[in-house]
């Protein structure tokens, strides 16, 4: 919750709160920093991953971060492709009757190979 641009996206999201997801980020680090990779993978060097495949909204205020850990992993030698929906929220995909919801999970379909 650290990147300036979440605020720009954060009064567009519908169903999370800047301040609600740093309290939840420090109650899950609990002792450890929050920039220990293994609270937030985005600082993790990001190398000797599988290709990665992430599906994420414009309206979601992780997109920001998702953004610059699609960004990241690709400098680090990762295949990363970041699949963009325009106004789409956080976990759109849930929402099972929407055509976004089926394109998504006929993607990973296609990625699955099945």
């Amino acid at each position: 919750m650290t990147n300036p641009a979440i605020d720009e996206v954060a009064p567009n999201d519908p169903m999370l709160d800047k301040g609600g997801l740093i309290w939840c980020g420090q109650v899950w680090a609990g002792t450890r920093p929050t920039t220990d990779p293994q609270v937030s993978p985005i600082y993790d060097e990001l190398n000797d991953l599988p290709d990665l495949h992430i599906y994420q909204g414009t309206y979601d205020i992780f997109i920001a971060d998702a953004k610059r850990f699609a960004e990241k992993a690709k400098q680090a030698g990762t295949v990363c492709h970041l699949h963009i929906f325009e106004k789409a929220f956080h976990v759109f995909m849930g929402a099972t009757i929407a055509p976004e919801s089926k394109q998504v999970f006929d993607d990973i379909q296609k990625v699955m190979g099945s």
